[in-house]
């Protein structure tokens, strides 16, 4: 019989269904045949779970103490005999807490921290009350992962333990993506325009200079717009006049399809983040043949292959994100073989389907070495 698996997510909102929050007990459902469930508060409607993934549970946590802490213990408490696996996200005392709580009253159970960190989780101190505390909690946990090799290692060197490389994915719609030939000559970047981690100023900057040699090319930002943004927008289309044509905002697109379609017709995609955990656009945007432009990023040197499929800048360097731009625009027979190449590497490395058997394999060794 294949495991019961429940990840617990209070803040879960209808978007979280097709991150990592959701795909993770989707895909092993989906692709491995658990029974899988996501436990939050409810927070609107969740038409994602009825298309996107459609057949995981939505366990629903009663706010009986309108504390997050203590309705997951509650749920915990009244459901543990219900699953085998229990899953919570990111390295805080109240996940550790859970996942303690939930081997107790099921000792035969399993348990598993997916960190979704960036660098700043080595920084994490263990002195002190709270620090040994989440030491001893750690040690007891079954399975920790972490989103790139990078803090794989660092973090298996520093807490003395077996730390899991388990990227997250993209979602395959079924469709092929438009040959390179019927590309445009497109940038576009997916995400919060605005916010302060994603230094959408710098993507700006640098297609200014980037659009004095390449004048026919232009930029596609897809996503919502922070309203912070505004003023900084004003003064950029004040002093380049020139670009308020070449610049296109979508809004958020909320529909899969239409989304990929977007990435599809795009040749170069660009992420000019700050920090990110790992990326997901990253590689939703490769699985349809882009060329990445991306910063130095923790996962960037993985979903590129090392550079392989795309290039790294410095973060914050406008004009290194520019130059790479600049000759990757220049340089068609390196896009055109990319786009063929870097969809092969995603489906083999990055689909959900491949993630979902390495987690089971994860989970389940016994099985994994009996099968061979």
């Amino acid at each position: 019989m294949k495991p019961r698996f429940l990840t617990i997510f209070p803040e879960a909102e209808n978007v979280h269904l097709i991150k990592d929050v959701g795909m993770v007990p989707y895909s092993l459902y989906r692709y491995c045949g658990y029974t899988a469930g996501l436990a939050c508060y409810r927070h609107g409607e969740y038409p994602y779970q009825d298309t996107e993934v459609k057949g995981l549970q939505l366990v629903l946590i009663p706010k009986i103490f309108s504390n997050t802490l203590l309705d997951g213990l509650w749920l915990i408490a009244s459901k543990s005999r219900k699953y085998d696996i229990v899953q919570t996200f990111h390295f805080r005392l109240r996940s550790l807490i859970w996942l303690f709580v939930f081997k107790l009253l099921r000792p035969g159970g399993k348990t598993f921290l997916k960190l979704d960190a960036n660098e700043r989780i080595l920084d994490q101190d263990f002195r002190g009350l709270k620090g040994k505390l989440k030491a001893f909690l750690l040690r007891r946990v079954d399975l920790v992962s972490v989103e790139n090799t990078f803090l794989q290692k660092a973090l298996s060197r520093k807490w003395q333990r077996a730390i899991a490389y388990i990227p997250n994915g993209f979602s395959e719609t079924g469709e092929a993506p438009p040959p390179y030939t019927e590309k445009k000559n497109e940038l576009i970047s997916v995400g919060r325009i605005g916010a302060a981690e994603k230094r959408t100023e710098v993507l700006l900057e640098a297609f200014a200079l980037f659009s004095e040699q390449y004048p026919a090319w232009t930029l596609k930002l897809v996503g919502p717009v922070e309203p912070s943004f505004s003023a900084y927008l004003d003064t950029y289309f004040k002093q380049y006049p020139q670009l308020a044509g070449r610049i296109v905002f979508t809004g958020p697109v909320l529909d899969r399809k239409e989304l990929y379609r977007q990435y599809g017709e795009a040749k170069i995609f660009c992420l000019s983040s700050l920090w990110e955990s790992f990326g997901i656009v990253l590689v939703e945007a490769a699985s349809a043949g882009c060329y990445l432009v991306t910063s130095a990023v923790l996962a960037a040197p993985d979903i590129t292959a090392g550079q392989r499929y795309g290039r790294i800048f410095e973060i914050d360097d406008v004009m290194g994100l520019a130059q790479c731009l600049i000759e990757t625009a220049g340089n068609e027979a390196l896009m055109s073989r990319n786009a063929a190449e870097v969809q092969a590497f995603m489906h083999n490395t990055f689909s959900w389907p491949v993630i979902a058997r390495n987690m089971d394999t994860q989970l389940n060794p016994q099985n994994a070495a009996h099968e061979s």
